[in-house]
């Protein structure tokens, strides 16, 4: 069943905005199925997902796949990479967007930071 949540913060910006509604599809466990990778067989990397941190329901990108959990990034890169167990793991980002999952939505992960980190250096060579 796909759930829809309303997006608050900005830290996944400008992919997703404050207000925005995202519709989340729980993941399929499929163990003699899927690769030895890859527990969960809908969820890949670059994808977005919903999971429970401390207490409160995240929509971050999926940075790396493990046996036992998911590492997770927002694009802002505000919060550290971090570890959720897939018992967290709410489901993916059900999007046509290409940039909120899969491959595209890695390689626009990576950009983002190569771009934030020339404009550190910038700023520290200006002053």
């Amino acid at each position: 069943m796909i759930k829809a949540i309303k997006v608050k913060g900005s830290s996944m910006k400008p992919i997703f905005k404050e207000g925005d509604i995202a519709f989340i599809s729980p993941l399929s466990f499929h163990p003699f199925i899927c690769n030895l990778q890859s527990v969960a067989c809908n969820l890949s990397l670059g994808d977005c997902a919903v999971y429970n941190f401390e207490g409160q329901n995240l929509l971050h990108r999926v940075i790396k796949i493990v046996l036992n959990g998911i590492w997770v990034q927002d694009d802002g890169q505000v919060m550290p990479l971090h570890f959720i167990k897939w018992s967290n793991v709410l489901g993916r980002v059900a999007s046509r967007n290409p940039l909120k999952n899969g491959f595209s939505g890695l390689i626009y992960f990576n950009l983002r930071k190569i771009y934030r980190n020339i404009l550190r250096v910038e700023r520290i060579e200006i002053e």
